[in-house]
């Protein structure tokens, strides 16, 4: 069948007239990238590219002849310091805090990845994990094509900038066999979401915007 993936953060508009920090608490805990774990207001579309790269993993799990047993999310943390920790331990020895999680799968960051962290304090905070190497993906994936396991790798990688783009995975040999340029559009022009800044602006007046906005292009 035919899947399409939506943001699981909310919507932001490409807009350059309003400057402001984004909201940090986005996106369902297990496919929250590592940036925004760690607060960093000036996130990309990168962090939808790790959410990808996490149900990808999901779907690697479900091939033909894989265990079965092991299927699910691959980063099921069951805290996330420090939106939501846990109150009976340090974060960095919590064994299902989200980041440790997310290391016990790609690895700890390297020095120079660890370095891209302009905040001082989180740099010294993601330096007080065990450090650890990523997890063997093809005895993970086991079933999993040489495609799959690359584009997987380029996703799920700790810096955004070192991540796939979106265009880079629509490119991606793993798409080849099922692609159809033909069939893609792209949109004309950024969403216009400027309503999200009026003063009386509650949910029926939102949903109407939103409700206009999509009949543009559907």
């Amino acid at each position: 069948g035919r899947r399409r993936i939506a943001p699981a953060r909310p919507p932001r508009h490409k807009g350059t007239a309003v400057k402001r920090s984004l909201t940090g608490h986005v996106v369902t805990r297990w496919y929250r990238a590592p940036e925004l774990i760690l607060l960093q207001t000036n996130y990309s579309c990168a962090v939808d590219m790790w959410s990808v790269g996490c149900i990808l993993a999901e779907l690697l799990q479900i091939i033909e002849g894989a265990d079965l047993s092991r299927r699910g999310p691959v980063c099921q943390g069951t805290s996330c310091f420090p939106m939501s920790p846990s109150h009976s331990r340090r974060s960095s020895n919590d064994k299902r805090d989200q980041l440790n999680i997310i290391f016990d799968l790609i690895g700890t960051p390297s020095t120079e990845e660890t370095n891209c962290i302009a905040d001082e304090d989180l740099r010294q905070y993601v330096q007080c994990f065990r450090v650890r190497s990523c997890t063997n993906f093809r005895e993970r994936f086991s079933m999993a094509t040489e495609e799959g396991l690359d584009a997987l790798r380029r996703m799920l990688q700790f810096s955004p900038s070192n991540r796939l783009t979106v265009g880079e995975a629509i490119e991606h040999a793993l798409l080849k066999t099922i692609r159809n340029p033909e069939l893609e559009s792209e949109l004309p022009a950024p969403l216009d979401l400027d309503f999200e800044t009026l003063p009386d602006l509650n949910f029926r007046v939102m949903r109407r915007f939103i409700t206009s906005e999509i009949q543009k292009y559907h």
